[in-house]
C-alpha cells in the first residue's frame, strides 16, 4: 500500500470540559461542508495530553498548508469555537494525578502541564502518541482507520451533541459485536481479551478500590448488561446488527482486510511485551500458560482480533469514552460473557469450555 509521503499536520481545538461532539458538530462540520476545509481530507481524533481538545489532522506540503492558511483556516476555526457557548469550569489541578497515571499507561511524551489555553486554537505538526513510537507501518494503518471512520464520526458526534446517542451504551454495543463478530468461533474464544485490557488497568494504574465499586456497579446493573450483551451477540449471529454498529463493524472489517496485522505486531500475536503480563493473577497465569502463548504466537486470526479491537478502542475514546470507562466497559463485559457461556476468561485460555 501507498502512503502519504507529505507531512501531517494537527489543527487541535482545546475545549478543557471534554465536551468533543458540540465542538465537531458546531465547528468541525461547518469548516468542512463550506469553510477552509471543505477540499481537505482529514480524519478526527481527540485527546486529553496537555488539556482536552479536538484534533483536525491532515496531510499537506508546506505550500498546501499554507494555501489552507492562507485561506483562514486557524481564524474560521477560532470564530466558530468561540461562538459555541462556554464550557463548564475546569481545573487542571483537578486532574494532575489523572493524567500522570494516564502518561505513565500511554507512554505519553512530557510534559503533560500545562494545559494549552481552554477555547484556543492552533496549527502544529502531528506527532506520534506514543514518545516511543516507531512502528512507521502501524501509524499509517492507524490513519487510514481514522480516514475511513471520518464521515460515520461526524455523524455519530452530531448524534452525541443532540442527545440521540450515549456513548457508553455504544461501547457496550460496538465492543459486544467486535468479539462476535470478528471470533473464530463464537463469544467465549474472544471476551478473555477484554479481561486483559481491564485486568492489566486494574492491576497497575487504577485508583484504589475501582474493583470493589465496578463488581458493586455490575451486580446493580447485572441483568441489564447481560441482557444486552445477548441481544448484540444474537444480532451479529444473524447479521441483524443496528445501525450505526452495523456500519462501524464494516469499516473496520475494510479497514482490517487491506492489512497484514500479524506483521504489523512483528510477526507475533502476543499482547505486549513480558513484563505487562505482571500486572495481574490474569496476567501472571498468561504468562506461564506456554501452551496458549505458542497457540497464539503466529495465529493470523487472534492478531487479526488484537487488531481490529485496538482500532475499536481509539474510535470509542475519540468519541469521548474516557480510558477509564473504556476499561470500565471491558471489565463489565467480561463479567457479563462469564456469566452468559458460563466459563470464567483463566479456564478458556487454560483450555476450558472454549468451543
Amino acid at each position: 500500500m501507498t502512503w502519504p509521503t507529505d507531512p501531517w499536520w494537527e489543527l487541535y481545538l482545546m475545549r478543557w470540559d471534554a465536551d468533543y461532539a458540540h465542538v465537531v458538530d458546531a465547528v468541525v462540520r461547518p469548516l468542512a461542508q463550506d469553510g477552509p476545509l471543505r477540499d481537505t481530507k482529514f480524519f478526527l481524533d481527540t485527546d486529553w495530553w496537555r488539556g482536552p481538545h479536538v484534533s483536525v489532522c491532515f496531510n499537506a506540503s508546506p505550500q498546501d498548508k499554507d494555501a489552507l492558511l492562507a485561506r483562514g483556516l486557524v481564524p474560521s476555526t477560532q470564530k466558530l469555537l468561540t461562538a459555541l457557548a462556554p464550557g463548564r469550569p475546569v481545573n487542571p489541578d483537578h486532574h494532575q494525578d489523572l493524567h500522570e497515571r494516564l502518561g505513565r499507561y500511554e507512554r505519553r511524551p512530557a510534559p503533560l502541564f500545562p494545559w494549552l489555553t481552554d477555547g484556543t486554537v492552533g496549527l502544529r505538526p502531528l506527532l506520534p502518541r506514543e514518545h516511543d513510537a516507531v512502528d512507521k507501518d502501524m501509524e499509517h494503518a492507524v490513519r487510514a482507520c481514522h480516514l475511513a471512520l471520518k464521515d460515520l464520526e461526524c455523524e455519530l458526534f452530531h448524534s452525541l451533541a443532540t442527545g440521540q446517542l450515549r456513548v457508553h451504551t455504544y461501547a457496550l454495543d460496538l465492543l459486544t459485536a467486535v468479539a462476535a463478530t470478528f471470533t473464530d468461533s463464537d463469544l467465549r474464544a474472544t471476551y478473555p481479551s477484554f479481561a486483559s485490557h481491564s485486568e492489566a488497568y486494574l492491576g497497575s494504574e487504577a485508583p484504589e478500590g475501582t474493583r470493589t465499586r465496578w463488581d458493586q456497579a455490575y451486580q446493580q446493573h447485572r441483568e441489564s448488561v447481560c441482557e444486552r450483551v445477548r441481544t448484540i451477540d444474537h444480532a451479529a449471529a444473524t447479521s441483524s446488527l443496528p445501525a450505526p454498529i452495523a456500519i462501524t463493524v464494516e469499516i473496520l472489517r475494510s479497514v482490517i482486510d487491506a492489512t497484514h496485522p500479524l506483521a504489523l505486531f512483528g510477526g507475533s500475536a502476543l499482547p505486549g511485551p513480558a513484563p505487562t503480563w505482571q500486572h495481574s493473577d490474569f496476567h501472571r497465569d498468561l504468562g506461564r500458560n506456554q501452551q496458549w502463548q505458542s497457540s497464539v504466537r503466529h495465529n493470523a486470526w487472534f492478531a487479526r482480533y488484537r487488531l481490529v479491537l485496538n482500532f475499536a478502542y481509539l474510535h470509542l475514546t475519540k468519541l469521548g469514552l474516557s480510558p477509564h470507562h473504556r476499561f470500565y466497559t471491558c471489565y463489565l463485559l467480561t463479567q457479563a460473557a462469564q456469566d452468559l457461556t458460563g466459563t470464567t476468561a483463566s479456564d478458556i485460555l487454560k483450555g476450558v469450555a472454549r468451543a
